[in-house]
């Protein structure tokens, strides 16, 4: 067990933390845990350096939420991993679903057109 699976119990017991400091806890536990959080840092480095285009990078999102709603769009934003992280979180805080995020190459970015599909109406028969 690490120092941050220790603290989240902790703070579990307590129940005085907020919501977003649990998860916090939980994603830096995880990441200590595979210890993959350096490297995944690194190819996002690698990944912003390849494919920024005037200080800029596309990112592109997918998300479903609870209604079964799906959508896929392209963001532009500056081109470092600070920016990338806030959006990862925004995305994390207001997801209703799964989501994914990913850095698109600048040729991708040109035959991307964005949608959305309600599956559930789909089903429905409409």
């Amino acid at each position: 067990m690490n120092e941050h699976r220790l603290i989240l119990g902790f703070h579990k017991m307590r129940s005085g933390l907020s919501e977003d400091k649990i998860r916090y806890h939980r994603r830096k536990a995880k990441r200590l845990e595979d210890n993959s959080g350096l490297e995944r840092r690194e190819k996002l480095k690698r990944d912003i350096a390849e494919c920024a285009v005037g200080g800029k990078i596309a990112v592109y999102h997918w998300g479903r939420d609870c209604d079964l709603s799906e959508s896929a769009n392209v963001q532009w934003i500056p081109a470092n991993v600070p920016a990338y992280v806030q959006l990862e979180n925004q995305c994390e805080r207001s997801a209703e679903g799964p989501w994914s995020l990913c850095v698109l190459e600048p040729d991708e970015v040109k035959i991307f057109e964005p949608w959305s599909r309600d599956r559930a109406a789909e089903m429905m028969g409409y």
